[in-house]
């Protein structure tokens, strides 16, 4: 069909009116015709009486045989058909830019609208090229868009365009269809799905299933006619489908009734990965004993006793092996981008089916073999440089592809041959910035062990240096690790040339949006032999306020190596720092001004005054506060002797915890305890803050003396909210105040009158240590009032001595009704309470008329033990004074008969 002879024949043939017969003329002769057809195919195509599809076809036929001059005026008209919006894009590009313009075109086109997709392809230029595969591979295959995109199919198909064929067959075949058309068993009233400006549906089942056996059809002609197209066309089909199209393995079943057992049998049939593919399996298995159409003829299922996942046999399984066999370079081009499993295995068995043709494989495509991810490739290509590799005149792109390979045999081969003629490497820079950003992270550690054993010219260092920060500007994220690797090799093998690096360079990389650059970039700094001592502010800066704690840390870092005299004049800055709202910088930074202010007293001074005076002030960022109080307390505190009375007082009284804190650190050192009353000592004492309470215990011990005269103030240090404050408290006043006299019964009292009972208890023990004989009854009568069952307790021990008449009675009341009313509680006390009162009542009628009013109320109500006591007690009273009133009334003794 590529005849140039039968050109005049086939245009002896149009215009007879049958248009099937004229497009499939204008089809040919586009394929073999020349410029003399040309002004035929013209004519046709604007020719208005003709049918849209012999036009459109002559178009794309009249653009193939023309001459490249007027090839390149009748795209220029075209262009001039384009909208504006679309017309200097396509002209002057860039592609992305007219990529992005072509899709909102065709965002909801109409089929009129629609036809600047196939503008575009009759255009086909540098910037409209890229952008068409692009949108073809992602449009949706809907009407007005599917009608387009099947016309460009065919002007593909005649064209020979390998590219678009393929990517347009490979949606074809992954896409599905829109609806299903077909046999149907019953009527269905509805309108056909029609073509053109009126299409309401596209892309059928039926269409689909005859797009992808068209693709065959096509490539198996040019089989069948040993044309060179074939490998070009089944190519460009092969490389576009990947791993990520095939499936799970799967199986089904085939019924079939027996007439003779009268049941039904079944066959259970098997299908690979790709059995969904038509063109695929075509191509790849046009000879295999494998796999075989099923019977519906849409799927490639497995045939015999072969099953997925078994091994493949040693035979060339793929359709025309002989056009193969002719074209191996087809092969290479095809194995060099191929994303797919079983395209390598067939490419690898060309290959090794025609060992002749190894020697002309060039060492660029081997070294491109090596960088794909397959190891059947990669093991074909390895071998073939081993074979081939020669020492004396190494190959630095195999050396490079050996040591960037997947395969760790190649790898480790690769650096042996690069540790043996390294010496004469050195020259070749690229190929070492290469090495660096090796994929490979073992190739990584490899190159960073050998660069520092290579004696580099300066010259041939810096060229390599930059080589690698070239590659940087081009890293992503999804390479972090390997600038991170690389920045840290660089360091190590070339620390003389980045001492004295540019600082444009040094900026160059803090704008870039890896942060492992920009930390490289304050490596450099850290290691510079001018900005180490006086780095560019704004970059320090910047660093700091990094969202990355790497980055700030190297901030930090460059801070911290300043010289000490450059720093102690930054007080400022360095307290900006130390009260960063970053607590990985706060850290960093304090080991540096702790060792300023050690040796420099006036820095030292400077800034505690200054982180004094911040803590007064609200709104600091979480964390800075404590932060603050923390180095003052442990860092600065011998720098702390200026601060004022004042200040310390402003501390003490302000709402910050942490202010607070460092006021009670200086209250004992920076405030004359002298001034302050013991109420006002003792007040501190009870503060919230712990080191409050400790300088205030401290000022306690100090005034001593003070505090023993004014006891009655010194004391309510004893009832204090906190723990430590107490047990102070109590070691204190036992240790200080147990002379006679040194507490009066009151202050003991009201020792005792506390909610705490480690207070009353520690009151008790004191009233037991300092008691006296002549204060009996009135600590009997005050504590009697004391509602707690402990302190009750401790009045019982007293009654015996203390409660011996009416008066002490009558005010004892109340305790005595608070003792006995307590349910399953205080029984000692209650026992001894009614000792007394069965005791004290039968000593006079006045004692016994006050102990009866007592019982009379609380033997209605009190339990059953005590109840019975009451009673005999009462008894007693009526027996020995008649005339005191008492609930009681005798009861005769019932007689019952027989008794």
């Amino acid at each position: 069909m590529s005849l140039k002879q039968a050109e005049s024949y086939l245009l002896a043939l149009l215009g007879t009116g049958d248009s099937m017969l004229d497009y499939s003329i204008v089809w040919t002769l586009g394929q073999c015709g020349s410029d003399k057809c040309a002004g035929e195919l013209a004519s046709i195509e604007a020719d208005a009486e003709s049918p849209s599809a012999v036009r459109r076809i002559a178009g794309y036929a009249h653009r193939q045989v023309v001459s490249d001059n007027e090839r390149e005026e009748l795209i220029s008209r075209c262009l001039q058909q384009l909208p504006e919006e679309l017309q200097s894009l396509a002209k002057q590009g860039p592609s992305e830019q007219f990529e992005s313009a072509l899709r909102d075109a065709l965002n909801g086109a109409s089929y009129e609208s629609s036809s600047v997709l196939e503008m575009a392809y009759y255009i086909d230029n540098e910037h409209v090229r890229p952008a068409l595969i692009n949108i073809l591979r992602e449009l949706p295959l809907k009407p007005n868009l599917f009608h387009r995109i099947r016309h460009i199919f065919k002007a593909a198909e005649m064209r020979r365009d390998t590219d678009v064929f393929g990517m347009l067959a490979w949606r074809f075949e992954t896409t599905m269809s829109n609806f299903r058309t077909g046999p149907s068993w019953y009527y269905r009233h509805q309108k056909m799905p029609a073509t053109g400006q009126d299409a309401t549906q596209a892309f059928s089942s039926q269409t689909r299933d005859f797009l992808r056996k068209r693709v065959w059809r096509t490539l198996k002609k040019l089989g069948e006619g040993a044309s060179r197209d074939y490998c070009k066309m089944a190519s460009g089909v092969l490389k576009q489908f990947t791993d990520t199209d095939a499936s799970e393995p799967f199986e089904s079943r085939i019924y079939r009734w027996d007439p003779q057992q009268r049941r039904s049998n079944f066959t259970t049939v098997h299908y690979d990965r790709y059995a969904s593919f038509h063109a695929f399996n075509r191509i790849l298995y046009g000879n295999s004993l494998r796999y075989e159409l099923d019977l519906a003829g849409k799927r490639f299922r497995c045939s015999g006793e072969y099953r997925p996942g078994q091994a493949a046999p040693a035979r060339r399984e793929e359709a025309f092996p002989e056009l193969w066999n002719n074209s191996l370079d087809e092969v290479i081009a095809l194995l060099l981008v191929s994303q797919c499993g079983p395209v390598h295995s067939f490419g690898i068995g060309a290959l090794q089916a025609n060992s002749v043709f190894h020697e002309a494989i060039s060492n660029h495509s081997l070294a491109g073999l090596l960088a794909v991810k397959y190891g059947i490739t990669i093991r074909f290509a390895f071998d073939l440089v081993v074979k081939r590799f020669d020492a004396d005149q190494p190959d630095v792109d195999l050396l490079l592809a050996l040591a960037n390979c997947e395969l760790e045999e190649a790898r480790i081969q690769g650096q042996s041959w690069i540790r043996q003629c390294r010496e004469g490497l050195t020259g070749h820079h690229d190929f070492w910035a290469d090495l660096i950003v090796s994929r490979e992270a073992s190739s990584r550690r490899f190159v960073r062990d050998e660069l520092p054993n290579l004696l580099w010219e300066s010259e041939d260092a810096q060229i390599v240096i930059g080589r690698v920060l070239a590659r940087f500007s081009s890293m992503t994220n999804a390479e972090c690790d390997i600038v991170r690797d690389a920045a840290e090799t660089l360091l190590i093998a070339f620390p003389s040339q980045l001492s004295h690096i540019g600082i444009d360079v040094i900026r160059d990389l803090t704008q870039h949006p890896l942060m492992q650059v920009q930390r490289f970039a304050g490596e450099l700094i850290l290691r510079h032999s001018e900005f180490s001592a006086h780095p560019p502010i704004e970059i320090v800066d910047a660093f700091l306020k990094s969202e990355h704690e790497e980055l700030r840390n190297v901030g930090v870092r460059i801070i911290s190596q300043l010289p000490e005299s450059v720093l102690a004049e930054s007080v400022d800055f360095l307290f900006e720092l130390v009260r960063h709202e970053q607590e990985d910088i706060r850290k960093l930074i304090r080991p540096a001004i702790t060792k300023i202010a050690a040796s420099d007293a006036k820095f030292g001074r400077q800034i505690a005054l200054k982180l004094i005076e911040a803590l007064l002030i609200p709104g600091a960022p979480e964390g800075v506060p404590s932060h603050t109080a923390h180095v003052l307390r442990k860092d600065l505190r011998e720098h702390l002797s200026d601060v004022s009375q004042e200040m310390v007082w402003k501390l003490l009284y302000s709402r910050s915890g942490p202010a607070q804190d460092v006021g009670g650190m200086l209250l004992s050192t920076n405030v004359e305890s002298s001034n302050l009353s013991v109420e006002e000592v003792v007040g501190l004492c009870h503060h919230r803050v712990l080191s409050v309470r400790e300088s205030a215990r401290e000022m306690c011990l100090h005034n001593l003396q003070r505090l023993k005269d004014d006891p009655e103030n010194a004391i309510l240090i004893v009832d204090s909210a906190w723990e430590d404050t107490r047990q102070f408290a109590f070691e204190f006043v036992e240790k200080h105040f147990t002379n006679s006299g040194a507490l009066s019964p009151e202050t003991l009292i009201s020792i005792c009158d506390s909610v705490r009972p480690d207070v009353q208890q520690f009151g008790r023990k004191m009233i037991t240590r300092l008691f006296e004989t002549e204060h009996g009854e009135g600590y009997l009568l005050r504590l009697s009032e004391h509602p707690s069952q402990g302190m009750q307790m401790f009045v019982s021990n007293l009654l015996d001595q203390y409660a011996r008449d009416p008066h002490v009675l009558r005010e004892l009341s109340l305790f005595f009704i608070t003792v006995l009313s307590r349910v399953n509680r205080g029984r000692v006390a209650k026992t001894r309470t009614l000792n007394l009162l069965q005791q004290e009542a039968m000593k006079s009628e006045e004692s016994a008329r006050i102990v009866a009013e007592i019982l009379s109320r609380l033997s209605a109500t009190t339990a059953v033990m005590d109840r019975g006591k009451m009673i005999e007690i009462m008894v007693q009273i009526q027996q020995s004074f008649p005339n005191v009133e008492l609930p009681l009334v005798a009861q005769p003794l019932e007689v019952r008969g027989g008794v």
